[in-house]
């Protein structure tokens, strides 16, 4: 219903069980679901529409993942208008620290919540939470699109494969 009020190019249609786990074994890991980026930046919003109307709006933890999603929706909303420009205006930079803050606040407050209470461990936050508050912090300067590759993946795992050749055991 959001995406007929709301169209978009690119939305996930057809859903299947295989996008989020394997079909033949659902309940042996966490979902994750796999999909092209502009599917997930544009899923973000729709999202948030859903959870905002089914989420208990007296829980604290339930408002910090709407507004999670909000700030998330409006990062890549910033970064979609301007996907050439080698840096963002003053004023979207702005907007785009302020969205980046509060949606790393979020994920802090959620973890803490989730991880702690309810034991879940599934709301992690890694170096990735802290490299968007410093692409956030350039982005006057520099277009977040311009640097975030997250190439420290693949440098992750040359640099695990050379420390196994220099220590013994």
């Amino acid at each position: 219903a959001w995406y007929k009020d709301n169209p978009c190019k690119d939305h996930f249609q057809n859903m299947r069980l295989s996008m989020f786990c394997s079909s033949d074994h659902p309940h042996d890991t966490m979902p994750c679901l796999k999909g092209r980026a502009s599917e997930v930046r544009n899923l973000v919003p729709a999202l948030a529409h859903v959870w905002q109307h089914n989420m208990d709006p007296d829980k604290l933890e339930h408002k910090a993942i709407l507004q999670g999603l909000l700030s998330s929706a409006e990062m890549d909303a910033i970064l979609h208008s301007y996907p050439g420009a080698d840096k963002l205006p003053v004023d979207e930079a702005a907007k785009f620290q302020r969205a980046s803050l509060m949606y790393c606040r979020c994920q802090n407050a959620v973890a803490a919540h989730y991880n702690a209470v309810e034991h879940l461990e599934i709301f992690d936050v890694t170096i990735k939470t802290h490299y968007t508050l410093h692409c956030a912090s350039r982005a006057g300067h520099l277009n977040p699109r311009r640097g975030w590759n997250f190439s420290g993946e693949d440098m992750m795992r040359n640099v695990k494969i050379l420390l196994l050749s220099c220590v013994k055991g």
